[in-house]
């Protein structure tokens, strides 16, 4: 059952939620449980049917359009979904954002399926579609395109108001500007909704979040694990992105809310992901936290403020035993996955659970701790 239910005491945040619920006719979804994934709120989505034969040209080029969304702000994207595909053998369908030839999503005609195909373009106003190859003759091109702004929306878990979350790229250079290079916002397509999570890096090419986020094969067939998406005072910078290659199926780990991706990060890549150091030290009641994290599909934020253990141990809302821990961090939907810091910058849990109404936890965000088989998984990845 979905519901349009605020877990914040703000009646700011309440006048909030209520605006964009008229002014998105009404698309703002919450979810019953309080794990943190969130669908994007989705503007208007324009179709448009692609059906023309085209020919070899001198640039290369076979066909193209530009996609304009000037609503587009920070924190937000557009997004393009290709159906019922056909390529003209010889040629590849990109995608790209309008001043870089890097494709966001590239499409050969040999091995091709239909679709549907989904990419997330964040902190782009616009995006470029574009047949390009050589063939023979003047063969069909064929698509349904879908495409539209896609603006991250949901709910604060916090009783500070406002949430004290702090852009990364503002604060004075500190041990979080270099750790925040290793934490990354994943979107992905479940259910035709754009969602999004947070995780962080273990190995060179693993990539830890929650088992309720990018889950299944299909789930990481439209993920984009993005790093580096940051706000600057006068601009938000894209990030970049790498896409999500499997699911690791460990069910001993996702009983425990624990979801790993193998993502590909390209060899000979300048300035890599770096993985985290995983913390082998246990946490004490009320001792100083600090949370990496994309909430709402936002650019990078930090919380220190407040950030503490508060409750240890605290039961697992998935696996049922005393695995997490509860704290004070302030999160919002869109945290899930987010690394939980010592004062060493070492992860001590993943974040993953928001307020419910059950006592004991009624204000408590929970994290998975780092210990048992979670923490022989993660190690085993590292030496990977």
């Amino acid at each position: 059952m979905t519901t349009l239910r605020w877990f914040r005491r703000s009646s700011k945040y309440k006048a909030l939620a209520t605006g964009f619920g008229l002014l998105l006719l009404g698309l703002v979804v919450c979810e019953e449980n309080r794990a943190q994934a969130i669908a994007p709120v989705v503007g208007e989505t324009q179709s448009r049917l692609v059906s023309l034969r085209v020919a070899n040209d001198p640039s290369g080029v076979l066909w193209s359009v530009d996609l304009p969304y000037p609503g587009a702000t920070a924190g937000s994207g557009v997004f393009v979904g290709v159906r019922d595909l056909e390529l003209p053998p010889g040629s590849t369908l990109v995608v790209r954002r309008p001043n870089s030839t890097v494709p966001e999503l590239e499409i050969k005609a040999e091995g091709a399926r239909t679709g549907p195909h989904w990419v997330p373009v964040m902190g782009s106003s616009a995006v470029v579609v574009e047949a390009i190859g050589n063939v023979s003759g003047t063969p069909w091109l064929r698509m349904q395109l879908e495409f539209g702004i896609a603006i991250p929306r949901g709910r604060p878990f916090s009783f500070r108001d406002p949430p004290r979350f702090e852009p990364l790229n503002t604060l004075s250079p500190s041990q979080y500007q270099e750790t925040g290079k290793s934490v990354a916002a994943v979107y992905w397509v479940n259910g035709a909704q754009w969602r999004v999570c947070s995780g962080f890096m273990v190995s060179r090419h693993h990539f830890v979040s929650n088992h309720h986020c990018v889950a299944t094969a299909t789930d990481c067939e439209s993920a984009r694990v993005i790093f580096d998406y940051r706000e600057q005072p006068d601009r938000v910078e894209p990030g970049r992105w790498f896409a999500c290659k499997r699911v690791l199926d460990n069910t001993a780990v996702q009983a425990f809310d624990v979801g790993v991706l193998e993502i590909d990060v390209p060899a000979g890549i300048t300035n890599p992901p770096v993985p985290l150091m995983i913390s082998e030290v246990g946490l004490q009641q009320g001792q100083p936290l600090a949370l990496l994290q994309h909430p709402f599909g936002w650019p990078m934020r930090l919380v220190r403020e407040g950030c503490d253990v508060a409750k240890w141990p605290a039961k697992s809302p998935t696996e049922g035993s005393m695995a997490d821990f509860g704290h004070r961090c302030d999160t919002a939907d869109g945290s899930s996955g987010s690394p939980v810091l010592d004062k060493q910058g070492k992860v001590v849990g993943i974040h993953h659970w928001g307020f419910v109404e059950e006592p004991g936890y009624h204000d408590l965000n929970r994290a998975i701790r780092i210990e048992g088989p979670v923490f022989r998984f993660l190690s085993k990845l590292k030496e990977q």
